[in-house]
């Protein structure tokens, strides 16, 4: 039933086009979040301004004909619709791991360049964790900065499972539990079959794969698949 239910609401939210602010505001609440929904709050506060932000952002690139065919708002809203759900189901997180989770999955790809790292002087994680930290998370401390940094940093292809190995070792450490609770949110969508087809072919078009044929979108979702990894109890239950 849990992984019916994250895929109903991964499908709803797709099909009936939902607007990012709708999605987070939901997902504040299917979070658990225990303190009051207020603005006051500072998590609550730039977690919403990010969507803000990367709501304006892709409305400004659509309006140019340039928001990316796969990192965009659509994207964005169904990490964070994952997000949203997989916490719901884990117990241990308290209220400010949650929001900054949240706000980090809202980040995670801000400015995206749709390009793969090996094609960036600078990864893509690198610079969007710099303009994040620079432009939204001011009403944060320190370490919280750090922690959101840290978070985004950890969504690079190439630490994926080296984020899961280290959580395999220490099980009991919330930061690493989040950091892959991101890292699953950030592939929820391409493991639900009703959009992993076409989420794989529009991650083709926009590496610049104009007409992506059938064959090479099966191989490529074939081989995420078999390389995409899967560790917290709720991510097990749900996929």
């Amino acid at each position: 039933m849990t992984r019916l239910a994250l895929f109903h609401q991964l499908t709803y939210s797709r099909w009936n086009c939902e607007s990012l602010s709708t999605v987070a505001n939901r997902a504040i609440h299917q979070s658990g979040i225990e303190k009051q929904h207020s603005y006051s709050n500072p998590l609550i506060r730039t977690f919403l301004d990010v969507v803000d932000l990367v709501e304006e952002e892709g409305q400004r690139l659509a309006s140019i004909g340039k928001e990316l065919a796969y990192h965009n708002r659509s994207h964005v809203a169904d990490t964070i619709n994952a997000l949203g759900f997989l916490l719901s189901k884990t117990r241990v997180l308290n209220d400010e791991d949650r929001l900054l989770a949240l706000i980090t999955m809202a980040g995670h790809d801000l400015y995206h360049q749709g390009k793969p790292n090996e094609q960036l002087r600078i990864t893509q994680e690198e610079t969007t964790s710099r303009l994040l930290d620079e432009n939204c998370l001011y009403l944060l401390s320190s370490n919280q900065r750090r922690r959101v940094v840290s978070w985004v940093l950890g969504t690079k292809p190439d630490v994926v499972q080296a984020n899961h190995l280290a959580y395999r070792n220490s099980n009991k450490n919330r930061h690493l539990l989040t950091q892959i609770m991101i890292n699953e949110s950030d592939i929820a969508a391409s493991l639900n079959s009703a959009l992993s087809f076409d989420l794989t072919k529009s991650l083709l078009i926009e590496r610049g794969k104009l007409n992506p044929l059938v064959e090479e979108v099966s191989q490529l979702h074939n081989a995420f698949t078999k390389s995409c990894y899967i560790s917290s109890d709720a991510a097990l239950s749900s996929f």
